[in-house]
């Protein structure tokens, strides 16, 4: 019976170009374990072209559960040292023929899109990075995408996904005309409504909104509606403040501040862009 080897993995590697001026890092490699006898001769052998003869290597052991003395590579044997003042993410190689070469160890959890970027930032020529400050920089990254993509989750199942289309496209505003005490004519109590009653529809002493910010008032028959149009205008402006309130008549008013000179921020759910800000109460012209 034969027994026929798998052949070794290929490294996962990425250099900087030979001929720019050298930064702080040579590149990244992102291994498969965190077993470093597996690892290590098949970057070795990968970097043998470029750098020459690997003879020894450095790591922190913080990221290495077993640092071997030893490792074999082909042809020849690799001493290997630990030191805890090394970055954790970095890994120093040492040759015969060029020296010294550094590369940014990315964990081999790391999601394939993230670790894509960070080969792609230690290969930077001249780049003054360090490694410690690459994977902080992808951490961060990587929780602005999560928290992105948790808040458009939160949105489609608050049913911002599946606000119904407006029956007619919104392309401007009119002025509503006040009823007019014509003698033999009657209206219903002021009381009764906050459109046909005798007081004006916006208050003609309630402060100008700051520079640059804007009032708007959206009065329809179901919230589903007014929140529809609520959302068109949020995608351009940044809102600070967003208010509903029931009408008498069964219907549903909305007040909404938005900032002109801001654009929108991301989507988020409608129970959190509803919430009001501490920073702003209630319009003046509220009743």
């Amino acid at each position: 019976m034969t027994t026929t080897l798998a052949p070794p993995h290929s490294a996962r590697l990425s250099l900087t170009p030979q001929t720019t001026p050298a930064g702080l890092l040579d590149g990244a490699w992102w291994p498969r374990s965190r077993d470093l006898a597996a690892e290590l001769p098949p970057l070795v052998d990968a970097l043998g072209e470029r750098f020459g003869r690997i003879t020894r290597v450095t790591v922190n052991p913080t990221r290495w559960p077993v640092v071997p003395h030893k490792v074999p590579a082909t042809g020849h044997t690799v001493h290997v040292g630990w030191f805890t003042e090394q970055d954790p993410d970095k890994m120093i190689l040492l040759s015969y023929t060029v020296g010294r070469v550094d590369l940014l160890v990315i964990p081999p959890e790391t999601e394939p899109a993230a670790a894509t970027r960070l080969m792609t930032a230690a290969a930077i020529p001249g780049s003054v990075l360090t490694a410690g400050f690459l994977m902080s920089d992808e951490a961060a990254t990587g929780r602005r995408m999560r928290d992105a993509r948790s808040s458009e989750d939160a949105w489609e199942t608050d049913g911002g996904a599946g606000l119904p289309p407006l029956r007619h496209p919104v392309v401007g505003a009119r002025m509503i005309p006040l009823p007019k005490n014509t003698p033999g004519t009657t209206h219903p109590p002021a009381s009764r409504s906050p459109v046909t009653g005798p007081r004006p529809l916006y208050r003609t002493d309630t402060l100008l909104p700051s520079a640059g910010q804007a009032e708007i008032r959206i009065v329809a028959a179901t919230p589903e509606a007014a929140r529809a149009v609520a959302e068109v205008i949020r995608r351009s402006f940044a809102g600070t403040e967003q208010r509903s309130y029931p009408v008498l008549d069964g219907g549903t008013r909305l007040h909404l501040t938005v900032d002109t000179e801001t654009g929108a921020e991301p989507a988020r759910a409608w129970l959190t862009t509803s919430r009001s800000s501490p920073l702003t109460g209630a319009h003046v012209d509220e009743v």
